[in-house]
């Protein structure tokens, strides 16, 4: 937190006005959380589910053209062709797992930038009676951070990414301390 000064010898706009706001903030960037790509169905035939997905040989997983053909807003993100999307007997038979690990990929970084101001307004001798506003913003900077694509191989949204966390959000709030 960072008090701003008082103003203490200004007039009293001044002093009411820009005098005594403290601010705050906080600034994160994080690296993409760790997802696990599956074969988004029960290929090893066990009954759970969580197969994990098919990567052909020496291919890299990331990148490709997976929004080509879509004209809505779509981030490329996993490159199909490095998996085995169409299941054989010969490209991933029943009976197998996957050999993709559990969270072995990583998912696009978080930058976000959460700001505040605070400013107490005394409303009767010695602080008494006090109003206290607040102004909260959080991604400041409406940094477009996405979320994780489709991980299922058998889907047809497969490695895009089709939405993003949340937008910059304001708040505004007053309260009354006696």
């Amino acid at each position: 937190m960072w008090d701003l000064p008082a103003f203490s010898r200004s007039n009293l706009l001044m002093r009411e006005a820009a005098g005594g706001w403290q601010l705050t903030g906080i600034i994160r960037r994080q690296s993409g959380q760790g997802f696990t790509a599956t074969a988004g169905s029960d290929r090893s035939q066990t009954g759970l589910g969580t197969d994990r997905a098919m990567l052909n040989a020496g291919a890299s997983p990331y990148g490709g053209a997976a929004c080509s053909a879509l004209t809505t807003t779509c981030v490329s993100y996993l490159n199909p062709a490095s998996f085995v999307t169409v299941y054989t007997a010969t490209s991933y038979p029943l009976g197998t797992y996957g050999n993709t690990g559990k969270n072995q990929f990583n998912g696009p970084a978080f930058i976000g930038w959460d700001v505040g101001a605070l400013k107490n307004f005394s409303l009767a001798p010695e602080d008494r009676l006090r109003l206290q506003f607040h102004a909260e913003f959080f991604n400041v900077l409406n940094h477009t951070n996405l979320s994780n694509p489709t991980t299922a191989t058998n889907s047809g949204n497969f490695g895009r990414i089709l939405g993003s966390q949340d937008p910059r959000i304001g708040q505004l709030a007053l309260k009354l301390i006696f």
